[in-house]
């Protein structure tokens, strides 16, 4: 029996279908960078740190730390640098900041007071969020 031609297009439709529908969760979630395509990593310092911010995580260099989890102290300069394909942003509701950084770019935050945890998000992508504690700086006397 030979197959009607209705039959020939809708199996292509369904085909086409499912590789974009592959090629889009790949794209959104499966992204890795090629190694040393971000600036070499550093140890965050006293007065800030580093997040590294890519397709569904914020993370920062210190192994110690899991993704989506950051802890700063009042005071910090923290620098946000997307390593991921695609722009995000990195929004502290809290802080009324709210910063579009494309791939390869940093965003600069100064966190000029203690809040606690606090959200960041980002608004391109739902479900893209971590928790930042920023604590009172230790007084030295």
């Amino acid at each position: 029996m030979t197959p009607s031609p209705f039959n020939k297009h809708f199996i292509c439709i369904i085909i086409g279908a499912g590789f974009l529908s592959l090629s889009l969760l790949i794209f959104q979630f499966g992204f890795i960078p090629e190694r040393g395509s971000r600036p070499e990593e550093t140890n965050p310092s006293e007065d800030g740190g580093k997040v590294y911010v890519g397709e569904m995580y914020f993370r920062q260099n210190d192994p110690n730390q899991p993704r989506n989890n950051l802890r700063f102290s009042e005071g910090d300069t923290i620098e946000f640098y997307n390593e991921g394909a695609v722009p995000h942003t990195v929004t502290i509701e809290e802080f009324d900041f709210d910063e579009i950084i494309n791939p390869g770019e940093t965003a600069v935050f100064k966190a000029d007071r203690a809040s606690g945890k606090i959200s960041v998000i980002c608004r391109f992508h739902p479900g893209h969020r971590a928790v930042m504690t920023i604590e009172p700086r230790e007084q030295t006397e």
